[in-house]
């Protein structure tokens, strides 16, 4: 969770009943249903922090957010456009997925790779979102929603009416995919795009003009489907910012052709480039049009800016092994001018030695198991933002051997399609990313239990759990049972973020754990948990193990840090919280070899 200082603050919102209370209250504000939903535990992959754009149709991010999306591409950010409609135009699938396939040819032309993608789903809102993934440069990513193409002045192109501006307008009160995978309400429009926002955790967000106005003529003309959707991200990104401090840009659309040329030289190269390659898809487009007659190419103008002047991100939580080097990454943060970075260790099982505490990317080689918390604090201009991430090291050849074969899990109750083996799955994923991913009890509280066994002896000195990934449901206290009849108290609640709760303890042999949930918090309905955890070796050398054994999880300690071309951290050690890995499964991969060259033509109708 980052948090800001300085004249342009935006302050961190701490999980729990406040945030709750909070979102409830903007709820009402803005009509933004809240969603229960841990912001760290949202990571759609490694890759987080950096930019989000969302672009109405298949060929605005190319033609107005760009070239500022290639500087981020050069920069080595991570970058997912979200093309909210299928920019259909009135026509059939076989034009808007060709759009689709000219957006993933521009974004590798850019990127300068191969276009092979993979593809993976992400569930926001309650909707199945389809992703395409980069393979040679997977820091960046696409979404595509597939809602109805509302055309130039938002009365869509079938008998409905179907658009985005009428939707939120209230003229219609649904809103359906083109590939009926999903159907939206004004409410639930924006609770899949403030979703989105949490899964990737960017520190920009991107729109078109959401200070446009729905006229049909004039130089202050733009496609309403631009405006309407600009407005809902104004929405969205205002409720995003009480849970994470982002920078937000506003670009214009149409009307830049009454503005002068400012996109010159070797980026006006690129972009041009890039949307040629896109042109080659989209029978509707050519470059020479574009550029010629509109002048788009040869423009980028932003409209407004909003939000924190500075937004750290310290990347994506880690998971190592001891010996291991570990490079940290703010790359993702932003700022509006010049930043200057500050790494520092605040809790760990020992001291580590940093490549430089004030680079960007600095490295480390931990040699001692545990969970390590880097604190980044970035600052620029005089005001500062902090974000932190956490490492979790494993000895050398240890092993989870809860997804050893052969292993069980049981429990008191569970909710349909949320059983019990849900937490040796492999996956930190919960609701409300995923709710197939974990386990979550028939209305259980204080009492509640579940339990591995193992098909031999292991031994085994640590156990890390991590809770459901939402903000209602948190085991507060809990005990570990093993097969002699020894314990250990949980001794902390467990990461209401979903992230890594690590407790280690004298290590012993045993056959089986149970997991015995004692406290829970008071907004809790149905407890559960994420993913059990266990590290040692299948060893049957059993070590002694008194009848209660102490455990130790961590509490945050002030840290030491020396600024140097190396720099040593130390810090007593404290508690772990590490978010998710991923969210997304890869499910297939395309290699685009040839690009097919249809015959264009242009249309001022269907201009986008």
């Amino acid at each position: 969770m980052v948090s800001t200082t300085g004249s342009d603050r935006r302050a961190s919102v701490g999980w729990g009943a406040r945030a709750v209370r909070l979102l409830v209250a903007l709820a009402l504000a803005i009509g933004v249903l809240p969603t229960a939903v841990a912001a760290n535990a949202w990571a759609a992959s490694s890759c987080v922090g950096g930019s989000v754009q969302f672009s109405a149709h298949e060929d605005d991010d190319l033609l107005f957010m760009s070239p500022d999306i290639i500087s981020d591409l050069s920069a080595g950010k991570c970058i997912r456009t979200v093309y909210v409609t299928a920019g259909d135009a009135g026509n059939e699938s076989d034009y808007w997925e060709s759009r689709e396939k000219g957006s993933e040819a521009a974004w590798a032309s850019m990127a300068g790779v191969s276009n092979s993608w993979t593809t993976s789903t992400i569930s926001a809102g309650g909707k199945t979102l389809r992703v395409r993934t980069l393979t040679a440069k997977p820091t960046v990513s696409l979404v595509f929603m597939r809602l109805p193409d509302g055309m130039l002045y938002g009365d869509g192109s079938d008998s409905a009416g179907s658009s985005v501006y009428r939707l939120m307008s209230g003229t219609i009160s649904t809103l359906k995919a083109k590939d009926s995978s999903a159907s939206y309400t004004s409410t639930t429009l924006k609770n899949t795009m403030l979703d989105i926002l949490r899964i990737s955790e960017p520190t920009l967000v991107r729109s078109q003009n959401y200070n446009g106005s729905y006229v049909t003529t004039g130089t202050s003309f733009d496609h309403w489907d631009h405006v309407a959707i600009a407005k809902v991200v104004l929405t969205v990104s205002t409720a995003y910012a009480s849970e994470k401090g982002h920078q937000r840009v506003a670009y214009m659309g149409y009307p830049t052709q009454y503005k002068s040329a400012n996109v010159t030289g070797t980026l006006l190269s690129k972009k041009s480039t890039a949307f040629d390659v896109y042109a080659d898809y989209d029978d509707e487009v050519d470059l020479d049009t574009y550029y010629d007659y509109y002048g788009w190419p040869a423009r980028q103008y932003t409209t407004a800016t909003g939000g924190s002047s500075v937004a750290a991100s310290a990347g994506a939580d880690q998971t190592v092994t001891a010996g291991t080097t570990v490079t940290l990454d703010a790359s993702g943060s932003y700022a509006s001018s010049s930043m200057t970075y500050a790494w520092s260790l605040t809790s760990g099982p020992a001291s580590v030695t940093l490549s430089s505490s004030t680079a960007a990317k600095p490295t480390f080689t931990p040699t001692t198991a545990g969970s390590y918390v880097f604190k980044l604090t970035v600052t620029s201009g005089g005001t500062t933002s902090t974000d932190s991430v956490t490492i979790v090291v494993t000895a050398a050849g240890a092993t989870n051997l809860a997804l050893a074969s052969g292993v069980t899990a049981t429990a008191s109750s569970a909710a349909s399609g949320q059983g019990a083996a849900k937490v040796i799955d492999g996956s930190t994923l919960g609701y409300p990313t995923d709710s197939t991913k974990e386990w979550a009890s028939s209305g259980g509280k204080a009492g509640s239990w579940v339990k591995l066994t193992f098909p031999s002896a292991v031994t085994i000195d640590t156990v890390v759990l991590y809770d459901r990934p939402n903000t209602n449901d948190q085991i507060k206290g809990c005990t570990l049972t093993f097969s002699d009849g020894s314990t250990v108290t949980c001794p902390s609640a467990l990461d209401n973020a979903g992230g890594a709760t690590t407790i280690t303890f004298t290590s012993r042999s045993t056959t089986s754990i149970l997991l015995t949930i004692t406290s829970v918090s008071s907004s809790t309905e149905n407890i559960g948990l994420a993913e059990f955890q266990v590290f040692g070796s299948n060893a049957s050398t059993t070590a002694s193990a008194t009848a209660t054994a102490s455990a130790t999880a961590t509490a945050t300690a002030s840290p030491t840090a020396t600024a140097s071309t190396s720099s040593t951290a130390t810090a007593t050690p404290s508690s772990t919280s590490a978010s998710s890995p991923t969210t997304t499964t890869t499910t297939t991969t395309t290699t685009a070899s040839a690009t097919p060259t249809p015959t264009k033509t242009t249309t001022t109708k269907r201009r986008r």
